[in-house]
């Protein structure tokens, strides 16, 4: 295992030699996508939730850079699921019954991206992106519940990104990366803060092009 981690480690060496200074360029494109795992908290009338939950992510990006470095990115759709154990208590013949059932969560959200690119004269890249878009939330129990039980909320995300992204080969790119995104649900009449604090941790793949 140390054999091929050194092999591994020699081998992305020489592609830092190999291939250097060549990407985020004005007029390159960049195609790609990213997979992570979010831990979401979930924040209601502006208190966050103690616990929170894990879920998985995919997202597809597609990037242009507008001049040197500078880059404005799209994440058409990114998409997440999990589920939430619910435990509900009551009596029956004088003794407790707990009830479980699940909420499984699914997420769709649409983001702009703009992304400042640092060079520093190597292959590698380290880069700060703003995330701004729009984001929905359907939630559904796996027991019938009455009309009204099954519902979804929209609305505003925001947040950052950053990492670094790895010139592999000559028009490839590794991008390893933490972002942290608010989510805004708050229904007409709310005046406090509904939604979620995402935290997540993701890698991704992708190719530019000229």
């Amino acid at each position: 295992m140390k054999r091929l981690l050194t092999i591994f480690i020699f081998i992305l060496s020489l592609n830092i030699v190999t291939f250097s200074q060549d990407f985020a360029k004005r007029g390159t494109w960049e195609l790609g996508g990213s997979v992570g795992f979010m831990s979401t908290t979930g924040v209601s009338a502006g208190t966050s939730d103690p616990a929170a939950t894990t879920t998985f992510s995919f997202s597809p990006e597609a990037g242009y850079f507008i001049t040197d470095n500078f880059e404005l990115a799209l994440l058409p759709f990114s998409i997440s699921t999990g589920s939430t154990p619910n435990f509900t208590y009551h009596v029956q013949n004088n003794q407790i019954v707990v009830t479980t059932t699940t909420t499984t969560t699914t997420s769709f959200r649409f983001l702009i991206a703009p992304t400042w690119n640092f060079d520093i004269q190597s292959n590698i890249y380290p880069y700060i992106q703003v995330l701004i878009g729009y984001g929905t939330e359907s939630f559904k129990n796996d027991t019938p519940y009455p009309d009204g039980y099954d519902y979804s909320v929209s609305g505003l995300d925001y947040g950052a990104q950053a990492g670094i992204k790895i010139q592999v080969a000559k028009s490839s790119i590794l991008n390893l990366g933490v972002s942290y995104l608010m989510t805004s649900r708050e229904q007409s009449g709310e005046t406090s803060r509904f939604g979620n604090n995402i935290f997540q941790i993701m890698a991704g793949f992708s190719v530019f092009i000229r």
